[in-house]
């Protein structure tokens, strides 16, 4: 069965594709394709941490509060967040338990990948992988991280041994 862990920034343009109107791009209908087609296919496994539920809940309120966007309204921001949670009570979605010493770890792979000048590496970026790694030790298998963030990538250069554990998929492309 194959394991996908989403990212933050996946998720939240599935909650923008799901706007009640035009979308500003293609990209946010593609990728809120997706990530619906994985999450109800009962033949893969979904994952995201308690990082990303923080993480998706307080982009989707900024988006609501900064009022760029008309359509990205309160009722919008409770529909996205309600619908996420009844995936994860469902039992579609599952939410994993930060790993022992998640935030040394992230703190050490920025580190890392700032003395190795591959540019900036967000910590909330090095927990996710770290996350998907431990995932995949747990599982025995590789997990696919669904992310359109180029940060991952960066830490995959300076950590090649990670490929072990975890293949990147921007669901974009």
């Amino acid at each position: 069965m194959t394991a996908y862990y989403f990212d933050t920034n996946t998720l939240v343009y599935w909650a923008e594709s799901r706007a009640k109107s035009v979308c500003d791009t293609n990209v946010e209908m593609k990728i809120g394709t997706l990530v619906e087609r994985l999450i109800l296919d009962p033949s893969v496994r979904t994952a995201v941490s308690e990082i990303t539920l923080a993480e998706f809940h307080d982009v989707i309120c900024a988006k609501w509060r900064d009022g760029n966007r008309p359509e990205l309204s309160e009722e919008w921001a409770d529909e996205v967040e309600s619908a996420l949670m009844k995936w994860i009570e469902q039992s579609r979605l599952h939410v994993l338990p930060m790993p022992p010493k998640l935030i040394e770890k992230a703190m050490n792979y920025v580190m890392s990948v700032t003395r190795e000048k591959q540019g900036g590496l967000r910590a909330w970026d090095a927990a996710h992988t770290n996350q998907a790694v431990e995932w995949a030790r747990e599982l025995g298998e590789v997990v696919i991280v669904v992310t359109r963030d180029g940060d991952f990538e960066k830490l995959l250069k300076i950590y090649p041994e990670f490929r072990r554990f975890v293949n990147l998929l921007n669901p974009a492309n």
